[in-house]
């Protein structure tokens, strides 16, 4: 087959996939922000203690990063980047501000809010309690939360899949911060059941945040507890925060001008109730570095079993959806969107190659979703 022929068909392949995930998109721009002007008397706080970034081997490829760095130009890209080749970096860069108001700009260190590509996680924390056999995956939720409409046709694998039928309108939790059990209390009583998408996918994060309730009951712990001792102590996770957060160096979200760049005196103010409601689809903040690592050794199985992981993420439905992660190209394929921020992350299966692209200034017309999974296509499935 020829190059051009491979090209085509690897267009027509993200198009379809991008099409297919519309759902994700069209729910992540819902999510409720606010803009506020960034004073410049700002400027004289004190610069914070410098993070570490995770500690990575490296094998720059100059050729690459050349031609990688002006395509990200041209795509006005704001944020961090990684490229890894055999478990090297071989591209890694940074673009814009972290924090306009010091005069930071956006470093290795540099934590974003990343969404969605949260759930990767939530769902191997779910079958760590299947490997541990307190759950299976054939268990209805009637087990867990009688009173959820149709509980005894809906299993945790449904849910972990989006094929539930569940759905829910407007917030997934209360307008004031709350714990988590509150949260899920007020799903539980607010999420609806729709006959004609149970079987299919329909993407609605009210699955993932009744799945921490289940998590809670079967562990002890809350979301935040577990994530902490599970996740980033055990992958010694050095920039991975849950939101809100006030370290500094977590990336500030900016919104744009009226020609779409990034405006850096519009700071993108998000209601604390907002990230809480998250729980378990989309509180963290975390590096392009322990994005990778996280998600990286999660596909080597050092959190759950390789067989595990191959149980877990696997296609549930034609969107490839399915334990958290869209299951594409022999990779894991996330990507996040909401309160000013955007990610995409694409992950071999074997956690050896990956495409991590973070930005804190997520504007429409630069979106970077085909980008990354075009690049991921043509660096490591050609």
């Amino acid at each position: 087959m020829s190059r051009k022929v491979r090209l085509i068909i690897v267009t027509i392949l993200i198009l379809l996939g991008s099409v297919i995930a519309w759902g994700t998109l069209y729910h992540e721009v819902r999510r409720t922000t606010r803009s506020v002007r960034v004073p410049a008397k700002h400027n004289n706080q004190n610069k914070p203690k410098q993070w570490r970034a995770a500690k990575l081997p490296v094998a720059t490829d100059n050729a690459l990063g050349d031609n990688l760095d002006r395509r990200v130009k041209d795509m006005h890209f704001v944020g961090s980047m990684l490229v890894v080749r055999q478990g090297k970096v071989v591209f890694e860069r940074q673009y814009g501000q972290e924090n306009a108001a010091l005069h930071q700009n956006n470093a290795s260190a540099s934590a974003y809010a990343i969404c969605s590509i949260q759930k990767i996680a939530t769902g191997a924390l779910v079958m760590q309690q299947v490997e541990q056999h307190k759950l299976s995956l054939s268990d209805h939720i009637s087990k867990f939360y009688p009173e959820l409409p149709h509980a005894n046709d809906i299993t945790i694998r449904q849910m972990l899949d989006m094929t539930s039928g569940l759905k829910m309108d407007g917030p997934v939790g209360p307008t004031t911060p709350q714990t988590d059990d509150q949260i899920v209390d007020y799903d539980l009583h607010h999420v609806q059941f729709d006959q004609a998408l149970y079987n299919n996918w329909q993407y609605a994060q009210v699955n993932y945040n009744i799945l921490t309730g289940v998590l809670k009951k079967l562990s002890g712990k809350t979301y935040e507890q577990l994530f902490n001792q599970q996740i980033i102590r055990r992958f010694n996770l050095q920039q991975t925060v849950f939101m809100p957060s006030n370290d500094a160096h977590v990336a500030v979200a900016y919104g744009a001008d009226a020609n779409n760049e990034v405006d850096y005196t519009k700071a993108i103010v998000t209601p604390d109730a907002l990230w809480h409601d998250e729980v378990g689809t989309g509180r963290i903040a975390a590096s392009a570095r322990d994005l990778y690592v996280m998600i990286s050794d999660i596909m080597k199985g050092k959190l759950i079993s390789p067989e595990s992981v191959k149980q877990l993420y696997q296609a549930g439905s034609r969107s490839t959806y399915g334990g958290g992660t869209y299951n594409l190209y022999d990779a894991a394929v996330n990507h996040g969107l909401g309160y000013g921020y955007q990610g995409m992350s694409c992950v071999s299966n074997d956690g050896q190659n990956a495409v991590i692209m973070l930005s804190n200034s997520y504007r429409s017309q630069y979106s970077f979703k085909p980008f990354s999974e075009q690049l991921f296509l043509e660096l490591f499935k050609k």
